[in-house]
């Protein structure tokens, strides 16, 4: 994809996902969009978009963890007490969380004495490189 049709993309999905935040209901969101009806893109970014204005910044797609940088501090979603909440839990079980992420793998590479590895991608640096 040319440089070009990557900013005209971004710019189009920005005027998508620029709506009133009253229209945002927790209830609305899911927490795991492969229960979502419409599973395209538009769905998919207003789904993150609607999870994002609520401080919900994860999401998951499966066993997948989407985080979106709240570029902002939220001391509710860290801290010991997080950690033992979704400390043995299965995912979903609880709302998505990088520590559900990092529980499941010690614990399978605990039961199945496997080594585990969890991929950090970020679009921001990825869109930085390519602004520039």
């Amino acid at each position: 994809m040319s440089l070009g049709r990557f900013l005209t993309r971004c710019l189009l999905q920005t005027a998508i996902l620029e709506q009133s935040l009253e229209q945002f209901d927790i209830e609305l969101c899911m927490q795991d969009m492969t229960t979502l009806s419409y599973l395209n893109e538009p769905g998919v970014l207003w789904n993150l978009k609607c999870r994002y204005v609520l401080d919900a910044i994860y999401t998951y797609t499966g066993s997948i963890l989407i985080a979106v940088n709240p570029f902002a501090r939220l001391p509710h979603l860290y801290g010991p007490h997080m950690m033992e909440q979704y400390r043995g839990r299965d995912l979903g079980e609880l709302s998505p969380h990088v520590y559900a992420i990092a529980d499941a793998a010690y614990r399978q590479m605990r039961s199945e004495a496997k080594s585990q590895s969890i991929l950090v991608r970020s679009l921001f640096n990825l869109y930085t490189k390519l602004s520039l």
